[in-house]
């Protein structure tokens, strides 16, 4: 200690944002070098908004559940279908005119048009189960339902 009390360690460098601020834009750079950019933080933050609200929702639970069972139960029909020789059989769910991803023949042939069927199912069941939570915010449902 010096006469006036002050400790004599030296101080960080406050040019440029100094050796700690360095360190942590290092930090900062290789996380994001090995998460694409993506803040991890806010990720979580995101799925944690999400799951405390559907963890408290018991009908949002059950809306969920059944929403699941009436897709499985469409896919294994379908399927089933499929099975019986009818490999053109009408789809459960077609994709949005949008959609380009399926407009290849090869997707109308089986098995290929079950993967699509169970594809476009587990999708819409997704989006069902990640949105309309009242409180949880619109970027959090977003990011949910994107990843």
């Amino acid at each position: 200690m010096t006469a006036t009390g002050a400790s004599a360690l030296p101080l960080p460098d406050d040019e440029a944002g100094g050796i700690y601020r360095d360190v942590d834009r290092l930090s900062h750079a290789l996380l994001a070098a090995f998460t694409a950019g993506i803040s991890p933080i806010s990720l979580l933050q995101a799925w944690q908004d999400w799951l405390l609200h559907l963890s408290s929702s018991p009908g949002k639970q059950g809306e969920v559940f059944v929403k699941a069972a009436e897709k499985v139960a469409r896919l294994s029909d379908f399927v089933f279908r499929c099975g019986l020789g009818m490999g053109s059989a009408a789809p459960t769910i077609v994709p949005l005119p949008q959609d380009r991803r399926f407009q290849h023949q090869a997707w109308q042939a089986f098995p290929f048009n079950a993967m699509q069927q169970a594809f476009l199912l587990s999708q819409q069941w997704w989006h069902n189960a990640t949105t309309g939570f009242p409180g949880v915010t619109r970027r959090h449902e977003r990011l949910v339902e994107f990843y």
